[in-house]
């Protein structure tokens, strides 16, 4: 009987350190968020939905013009944004939990003819900031 106990005991407490061991081997923050969300696509790349949402470029209160040699853009968590390009514009609100991603993921079709990655930063109110 004490050593079913034991076995029982043993199984249960193994099971439940099985979620740290996962967290320890990939803590990166953005790891973290989509691991708890449980919201990748098929081919581990996140869904749209988690990097922010379109919106009519009119719309936007910030607008960014990307030129051939750009390679990033800055931009504040919750921060409506009109892309320029060339004679092209789309617009994006970064409200999603995905902070860093290939703009061209959420671009039109052909807009973006080079990898330009947006790092999109926190957003002091978000957190109560000074």
């Amino acid at each position: 009987m004490k050593s079913l106990l034991f076995m029982t005991s043993s199984a249960i407490v193994i099971a439940a350190s099985l979620p740290l061991v996962a967290f320890a081997q990939d803590s990166s923050p953005h790891s973290v968020v989509q691991r708890i969300a449980g919201q990748r696509s098929v081919a581990g790349t996140p869904r749209l939905d988690l990097l922010g949402d379109p919106i009519p470029a009119s719309a936007a209160r910030r607008t960014i013009r990307i030129g051939p040699d750009a390679r990033y853009v800055n931009v504040v968590s919750g921060e409506t944004v009109k892309f320029v390009v060339g004679d092209r514009a789309f617009g994006w609100a970064f409200d999603g939990p995905i902070r860093n991603f290939d703009l061209s993921r959420v671009a039109p079709a052909g807009m973006l003819d080079h990898r330009v990655a947006s790092y999109v930063s926190t957003n002091l109110d978000e957190i109560g900031g000074p």
